[in-house]
């Protein structure tokens, strides 16, 4: 249930929010804003806009036709529209890959944003999930049997999920605390229209499932908004933990691999870390499961085995408990030279000074020609990733003045 001053206030919650995440160089690019049409996204443009005007921020409207629907066209433009009516600049994307699974359509999303944003120079990109959302989340990743670092849902801030074409691109998520219902209040009272996409009403889709769950018991909403941040407390805790890890135990190498010394940490951030720098390691944009993870880096620490692949990479055991990390050249993809990035671990660059792989394991997965001119992206990577870990606690409830 929302109330009156909840709506009303809302703009000021938003901004102070937005001042508090504002990052140094946010006048030198614009910001992205995905927006679908729906009333959580165009409350964030509407939100985001006012904030803009005040401290002289471009924004850059992003809308994307999945083709899945064939009202889905008219409702881009009716985004575009929007988007002219407010003075922003805005790309209609256009995906058509045929899947109407919710994965799929996710991550083809998010790669046509990321490619978007790489062409505007758009370095953060605003989402509109709110506390529904999350709420939503908790409970589809409660059923999954997810222990208490998944339940803390999504983050204020995340990386991209799109490798490489994400690469650098940093997501932010305003309204991650706000109630959809007082987003939609905010709404009528300025008179602004959005649709409501009718997929959001077809249960083959979890996320509905769970939806029509919370409206079936309500209760389970505010037990839930309760326990989040809790969890995502201890979250910020761990995440700033291994990026500790990551800065002081990892060292990352022009050939793209990484050398981790897991000795004497906490078996579960040991094994978080691994799964984070075998994802940097091969190039991917996701990591394998922890049960996967715990089982190699047991196998490689007790001796069982001197060197393993994993999820595209190859792990070796070396002197001193200290594990090597290269992308395993079995599992490469075709083609890769066509690619914006050699399989996500390396960009083209000008000429430098000349390097070598460290041994045959890494030389076995070098980009194609010459090695001067390619860069690795491993380093960069994780730098990015502990950056923006670092600034998730200041951004936790904050508070409007």
């Amino acid at each position: 249930m929302t109330t009156d001053l909840e709506a009303k206030e809302l703009p000021q919650r938003i901004s102070a929010w937005l001042d508090a995440w504002r990052p140094p160089d946010i006048k030198e690019h614009p910001i992205g804003v995905a927006v679908s049409g729906g009333g959580d996204s165009l409350a964030l443009l509407r939100l985001v806009t006012a904030w803009a005007r005040e401290n002289a921020i471009s924004l850059y409207v992003l809308t994307v036709d999945h083709g899945l629907r064939a009202e889905s066209a008219a409702e881009t433009e009716f985004v575009a529209r929007i988007a002219r009516d407010l003075d922003w600049p805005c790309d209609i994307l256009r995906w058509s890959n045929g899947q109407p699974a919710a994965r799929k359509a996710r991550l083809g999303r998010h790669s046509l944003l990321a490619e978007a944003c790489a062409r505007h120079e758009i370095a953060h990109l605003m989402l509109g999930h709110t506390l529904d959302d999350q709420i939503e989340t908790f409970l589809m990743r409660a059923r999954q049997g997810s222990g208490w670092y998944g339940l803390a849902g999504m983050d204020r801030l995340s990386p991209s999920p799109a490798w490489p074409e994400g690469r650098g691109l940093t997501l932010v998520r305003p309204l991650l605390e706000e109630k959809r219902g007082v987003l939609r209040d905010w709404l009528v009272s300025q008179q602004a229209e959005w649709f409501d996409d009718p997929t959001n009403q077809d249960e083959r889709f979890e996320r509905v499932r769970m939806r029509a769950l919370l409206r079936e018991y309500p209760q389970f909403a505010e037990r839930i908004s309760q326990m989040i941040p809790n969890f995502a407390t201890l979250r910020q805790a761990e995440q700033a933990a291994i990026a500790d890890v990551i800065e002081t135990r990892v060292t990352c190498y022009p050939d793209a691999s990484i050398d981790f010394d897991p000795a004497g940490l906490p078996g579960a951030r040991a094994i978080r870390t691994l799964g984070w720098l075998v994802q940097a390691a091969a190039g991917k944009a996701s990591m394998p499961r922890e049960a996967m993870l715990a089982e190699a880096l047991a196998a490689l620490q007790t001796g069982k085995v001197e060197a393993r692949t994993l999820a595209g990479a190859w792990l070796v055991a070396k002197a001193g408990g200290v594990i090597s990390i290269y992308r395993d050249a079995g599992a490469m993809a075709e083609n890769t030279e066509t690619r914006p990035a050699f399989d996500g671990r390396f960009e083209k660059a000008p000429a430098r000074e000349s390097w070598q792989p460290r041994d045959w394991r890494a030389a076995r997965s070098l980009p194609p020609g010459d090695c001067d001119n390619w860069i690795a992206l491993t380093g960069t990577r994780l730098a990015h990733l502990c950056s923006i870990w670092r600034q998730l606690p200041s951004l936790s409830h904050v508070e409007a003045q």
